[in-house]
């Protein structure tokens, strides 16, 4: 493997290539008979507990490594007064409920959840939305909700270990701050109604940072339908920057509006974090989502209107996800609805809005592109073949959809071919590589119903790369984080996200499918801090942890020289140390033709040795050192010794 880095300061704008979609014989469509999903619920035992809900959206679904031993676990909240579960994965294609694990909880109606390493202590932490029980469409709805929960992992505090009998998460969403509870009380409950939320570091200070999003029915234009924005102060706490930072638009009653789906996300391809905010059931404006586009200053701006019917097409959007679909290197937006609203003419069903590259988007193209869905729900992109593109997975009223990408800008629905052929009421759903075998399985949760887990049995499957990052500047679960593949003559690209689908999350590591490729000529890392990471020749079917930094090469520096004086007929050997120095590098002393060199070693890139002769006749004073290296880098140390 080679490897390569440098570092922007700062990032300003990184236009993603764009190339003609053209096939080729590692990047390719596989046929649809190939692709195989079989439910093992059962075997894999969790098919024991039923999910309750009493407002139909208490349906969040992670995929959260809790114990840090690279194998996907799951969290799944609850509703209608019944505890959330959490499955640890035996890592031989089974899970053991680990509710114990879990600290004691109110018996709330919660919405979703979405997790992140908030302190990044090296644990992941979970996010915990919370709601009103009683959900009314058409009637009035009751303004408040209970406290959310933040649930902090303390494995890493425990010795790297889960201890028996102890929970090993504990609610701390007060001291941190983020509880939703309002000032003055809005109506039964302390806090505000959140739907929807997630993770982003929108400052790109190491710290990632919470949205949350808040829904009250027939409230619109109430301060109820605020959503916040809290900064991570970067140590343990919050601070509630919704109004400096510009994340509602404004405090006008036409900006207050009910959110259900929220994506925090590179969209405009300059690297900070945009949010999409999704927005539901009112009569127009209120049912208009939101494009918050970020600034680069801590501020947002809200730019829906520059993209003609982007947020105007979904009247009740309840899943979104981002994919670059057509390879061209920029963002597509996919949002799943439920219907459309009866107080407009718009399109009946889901949306693809894909990007114009400028930070832009077209008008919905889901019709001609295969993907207007039905009564939808969670959406959820992955390769289920592993030939670079990703397909799409849309849960639904009734059986759920797999489209599988044709690699031209369109989909053909398989659900039925595959086996997806449930008949139940999906909700959130995320893939995973749960069991390790190189390609992604699917998780889906359903009211009323067990946990459903379609592990993926295709029978052509390609090759594959799999890429979990470590921020070192940036937050340490590199949340922002983009990823650019290139394999042949294709670039794939992903990002870490934390929220998607229907209040659900999938797994942080990112997935490439290489079709027959077996190396994956080049990957580049944008990491949040500016730090941008290449490695060369990476081979495939590889699951790979990158540590941000760890190809930098620092720049040549000299710190100091002991011993800092030397004798006249002396042979000594001097170390120097510094950064930067490799097997190219060289040394000398300025001015000083009577010193000697007599050997010179590179023993690492802090320490460079020399062993000089002090001629007679050199005369007393300080000289100074210089050193260079192959790549034209230079540094030099006035006065590094002293001759006597």
């Amino acid at each position: 493997m080679k490897i390569q880095s440098f570092k922007l300061r700062p990032i300003n704008k990184i236009l993603m290539a764009g190339s003609a979609l053209v096939l080729s014989s590692s990047i390719s469509c596989f046929s649809m008979a190939a692709t195989v999903f079989n439910d093992v619920s059962e075997a894999a035992g969790v098919d024991d507990l039923d999910f309750r809900t009493s407002t139909n959206h208490s349906m969040g679904l992670n995929w959260i490594d809790f114990d840090n031993d690279g194998w996907e676990d799951i969290f799944v909240v609850n509703g209608f007064g019944q505890d959330p579960h959490l499955y640890r994965n035996n890592q031989d294609g089974t899970f053991t409920l680990a509710d114990e694990l879990l600290p004691a909880m109110p018996n709330v109606e919660m919405t979703g959840s979405y997790y992140a390493d908030y302190d990044n202590d090296g644990d992941s932490d979970i996010y915990i939305g919370v709601a009103n029980e009683v959900f009314n469409i058409f009637d009035p709805n009751d303004l408040s909700g209970p406290a959310n929960m933040l649930l902090k992992n303390m494995f890493v505090e425990n010795g790297n270990k889960v201890i028996d009998g102890q929970p090993l998460f504990v609610d701390v969403a007060e001291e941190a701050g983020v509880t939703g509870v309002q000032l003055a009380p809005i109506g039964v409950y302390p806090a505000s109604n959140a739907y929807t939320g997630g993770w982003l570091d929108y400052d790109r200070d190491g710290c990632v940072d919470l949205y949350v999003g808040q829904l009250v029915l027939q409230a619109a234009g109430d301060e109820a339908n605020i959503n916040n924005l809290y900064k991570n102060n970067c140590d343990g706490t919050f601070t509630d920057v919704t109004h400096s930072s510009g994340s509602i638009g404004s405090t006008n009653a036409d900006d207050l509006r009910p959110s259900l789906i929220f994506i925090g996300a590179h969209l405009d391809n300059d690297l900070d974090p945009d949010m999409y905010v999704g927005n539901v059931h009112e009569v127009a404006p209120h049912h208009f989502d939101f494009l918050h586009q970020n600034n680069a200053d801590g501020t947002f701006s809200e730019t829906s209107h520059l993209s003609p019917g982007l947020g105007d097409d979904a009247g009740s959007g309840m899943g979104i996800d981002v994919s670059d679909i057509d390879l061209d290197g920029d963002w597509d937006i996919y949002i799943a609805d439920l219907y459309s609203t009866t107080n407009d003419e718009l399109p009946f069903g889901s949306v693809l809005y894909l990007s114009n590259g400028d930070g832009t988007w077209a008008e919905n193209s889901a019709i001609a592109a295969g993907v207007e869905g039905r009564f939808s729900w969670g959406a959820d992109f992955f390769d289920m073949n592993n030939n670079g593109f990703e397909d799409l997975y849309v849960t639904c009223e009734d059986n759920d959809l797999l489209y599988q990408n044709n690699g031209d800008g369109t989909f053909t629905d398989i659900a039925d071919a595959a086996g997806i052929n449930q008949m139940t009421i999906g909700r959130g759903a995320v893939s995973a590589d749960y069991d390790k075998d190189g390609d992604l399985d699917m998780a889906v949760v359903t009211p009323g119903f067990p946990l459903i887990l379609l592990r993926n049995d295709s029978t052509e499957m390609g090759n594959w790369l799999q890429l979990t990052l470590q921020g070192v500047q940036s937050n340490r679960d590199a949340i922002g984080a983009l990823v650019k593949l290139t394999v042949d003559d294709k670039t794939l690209m992903r990002q870490v996200i934390s929220a998607s689908s229907t209040h659900s999350q999938a797994p942080l590591t990112l997935h490439f499918g290489l079709g027959s490729a077996e190396v994956a000529t080049e990957v580049t890392v944008y990491w949040p801090s500016g730090v941008v990471d290449i490695y060369n020749s990476l081979d495939a079917n590889n699951s790979l942890t990158l540590v941000e930094g760890e190809t930098v090469v620092p720049a040549l520096a000299i710190t100091s020289v002991e011993p800092s004086t030397v004798n006249p007929l002396s042979s000594v050997e001097i170390t120097i140390t510094g950064e930067g120095f490799n097997e190219t590098t060289d040394c000398l002393f300025f001015q000083a033709p009577t010193i000697g060199i007599v050997r010179k070693h590179f023993v690492d890139a802090n320490t460079f040795k020399m062993t000089v002769l002090i001629t007679p006749g050199t005369p007393a004073g300080k000289v100074s050192l210089g050193c260079t290296n192959q790549t034209t880098e230079s540094a030099r140390l006035r006065g590094a010794i002293e001759v006597q």
